[in-house]
């Protein structure tokens, strides 16, 4: 069961992150306000500012 023996899904999984992360780099780009917004209520839930 290991990633040598089922390479069809070791390559679906890198095209679903690489799929994600180029949404959420798109979702970043054009949200630019609300993205700080976001990190701005993460960070300060999670006491750095």
């Amino acid at each position: 069961m290991g990633i040598i023996e089922r390479p069809m899904d070791y390559f679906l999984g890198i095209a679903l992150m690489a799929l994600v992360l180029g949404v959420g780099f798109f979702f970043l780009l054009s949200n630019k306000d609300t993205v700080i917004r976001i990190i701005s209520i993460i960070s300060g839930s999670l006491g750095f500012g």
